[in-house]
């Protein structure tokens, strides 16, 4: 994965567009807060998806019965260009037997 530097004219708008709403926001803080942000944080992240396929492997089940599960609502999906995907974190609560939210 390739990363980009933000040019400092960009992160100190950024900065006064934020200051209304957090006051003690600085660019370094600004910075180091983009970068301690996990990929699993965002919604559907990409690096933390796994396909049905690998899911059921996980589970002792098919993949078949993993996609029922999805129609059933038992387990959330991600749909990436039509095709399903199970976040890691959904995956590790279902080996737990935890209630999957």
């Amino acid at each position: 994965m390739r990363t980009k530097t933000v040019p400092n004219a960009t992160v100190a708008g950024v900065c006064a567009i934020l200051k209304p709403f957090a006051p003690d926001i600085t660019p370094p803080r600004l910075i180091g807060a983009i970068k301690a942000y996990e990929p699993e944080d965002l919604p559907g992240g990409r690096s933390r998806l796994i396909n049905t396929t690998k899911a059921a492997a996980q589970l002792g089940v098919s993949k078949f019965t993993v996609r029922r599960w999805a129609r059933e609502g038992k387990i959330p999906v991600v749909t990436r260009n039509g095709r399903h995907h199970i976040r890691q974190r959904d995956l590790e609560q279902l080996l737990e037997g935890q209630e999957v939210a």
